[in-house]
């Protein structure tokens, strides 16, 4: 529970974040009220009620900034990394996995427990980042754990949002416990099928990865807003065609990456066999068990 806890209260400053730097002001409707004119504006998408569509307008009028153009852009380079060489440079990676997943999480907790100016964050953000993403390089079991809890935490919000569309929860502890369920599950059966999860866990990331970015440049990380007020709060907002075009995107990279890494760059095991402590202490016994008898069959 503290883990979930700790999980909100993350996702919660990073909205509040985004909300106070940019000036953004949600009013989301929830599906019981009874007012359907409620004004309201979501990421610089202006002009926008629930009324059915009257005075709706998908014009995006909140300018880009300059350092979140670029972690966007860094973010679309990664996934297509991950999309295409996930597996196969499996060190590149989990370096980009622990230095983005782990620089991600050091900036959201750094602006809720210190008031350094921006520069500070980013510095302390990417220091931390680095400083984790080389543990993650040099033992793998790292890098394989961390790559798989980050995909089941894609998987559980997409999973979430998809059931959402049918039936939207009135509870903010029920999505964190089947969100944090779904990533330890993840965890677990990467380390015992490393190829085909690896290959999994890269292309959900490298999807999310390059879809979220794609998502700042067209509609201001709109969809992150929209996720984050769905499943929590189970309040929605109307969606334009891009939006639509923002969530397509997601399944179909993970369809393409699957299919590059399964069919072309993934189709060879890695020649260094990872196994468990206790399998390999297993296996030695054996082994030595074996040239005992071996040598006790000469004397």
């Amino acid at each position: 529970m503290d883990c979930c806890t700790t999980r909100l209260v993350l996702l919660l400053v990073f909205v509040q974040h985004f909300e106070t730097s940019f000036g953004d002001k949600i009013l989301l409707k929830n599906t019981s009220a009874t007012d359907n004119s409620i004004p309201y504006n979501i990421s610089g998408l202006t002009n926008k009620t629930l009324n059915d569509g009257i005075g709706f307008s998908c014009k995006v009028t909140r300018p880009l900034d300059l350092v979140l153009s670029v972690v966007a852009g860094v973010f679309i380079i990664s996934g297509i990394v991950l999309l295409t060489v996930g597996y196969k440079k499996r060190r590149i990676a989990f370096f980009l996995v622990g230095a983005i997943g782990t620089g991600c999480l050091t900036y959201l907790v750094s602006l809720s427990e210190s008031k350094f100016s921006s520069i500070i964050h980013v510095l302390v953000s990417v220091a931390a980042g680095l400083f984790f993403s080389l543990f993650s390089t040099t033992v793998l079991y790292i890098g394989y754990f961390v790559t798989s809890l980050f995909a089941g935490l894609a998987l559980g919000f997409a999973a979430m949002l998809l059931y959402t569309t049918f039936q939207l929860f009135h509870s903010v502890a029920v999505p964190c416990v089947v969100i944090a369920a779904v990533s330890l599950i993840q965890v677990f059966i990467t380390l015992w099928w490393r190829r085909v999860l690896l290959i999994t866990s890269t292309s959900v990331l490298g999807a999310s990865m390059l879809a979220g970015g794609l998502d700042y440049f067209i509609e201001r990380l709109f969809i992150l807003k929209y996720m984050e007020a769905k499943i929590f709060y189970s309040k929605i907002a109307p969606l334009c065609w891009y939006s639509f075009v923002v969530l397509a995107i997601w399944p179909a990279l993970f369809i393409a990456g699957m299919l590059v890494q399964l069919l072309w760059t993934g189709k060879e095991k890695h020649k260094t066999n990872y196994v468990f402590i206790y399998r390999r202490k297993k296996r030695n016994r054996e082994e030595n068990f074996a040239l005992t008898s071996r040598d006790g069959s000469f004397e």
